[in-house]
């Protein structure tokens, strides 16, 4: 997929009629094919000048520079840069908030992660407001027995856990457990 993503973004920089949108359709391709092969840097640098160039597109494509702020948090996290991935990981969820309204699904993820980044930081108010709100999103949005339950479970133990709340960690933990024991994947728990 790599080379493929990189011809992709030779052919659109060198056509003349490009749009700066498709242009930077290619440049978020090639940043996550880089992310796939573990090229984080290289990764971050493609995510970066497709958010350049999602800016200069009008009218302003909310949605995608939401998607595009939401990789690179994500990817700085990766990178065990959490300080610096926080003000992506909040434009995102602005952006898609504004974009989705402040009640959609949408952004149980997103908070999800906004919520781990600001237990990692010191935020542990905002950590608890942020997943507590990630799951409310939830509740009416996953089937109780869905792997995205226990997924958001398991983030929310996570968060209990930097947080130093152990008995909230272990008990969203054994909530996730019991999921993923009924489902036959009792295995892949945190």
């Amino acid at each position: 997929a790599l080379p493929l993503a990189e011809e992709a973004v030779r052919i659109g920089d060198r056509e003349p009629g490009a749009s700066a949108a498709n242009r930077a359709i290619s440049w978020s391709n090639l940043a996550s094919a880089r992310y796939g092969v573990g090229e984080l840097e290289a990764a971050r640098d493609a995510y970066r000048h497709s958010a350049a160039l999602l800016e200069t597109v009008r009218p302003l494509p909310e949605h995608d520079l939401s998607i595009n702020a939401n990789n690179q948090a994500l990817l700085l996290d990766r990178l065990g840069r959490a300080a610096d991935a926080l003000p992506l990981a909040e434009r995102s969820v602005a952006l898609r908030r504004r974009v989705m309204g402040p009640d959609t699904p949408k952004l149980v993820w997103p908070l999800s992660h906004l919520a781990s980044l600001y237990a990692r930081t010191g935020r542990a108010d905002e950590a608890r407001a942020t997943i507590t709100r990630a799951m409310e999103l939830a509740e009416p949005a996953f089937d109780p027995d869905s792997d995205d339950r226990a997924l958001l479970l398991e983030r929310a133990a996570r968060v209990a856990r930097d947080l130093g709340d152990r008995a909230e960690a272990l008990s969203r933990a054994r909530a996730a457990l019991a999921i993923r024991a009924r489902a036959g994947n009792a295995d892949t728990v945190l």
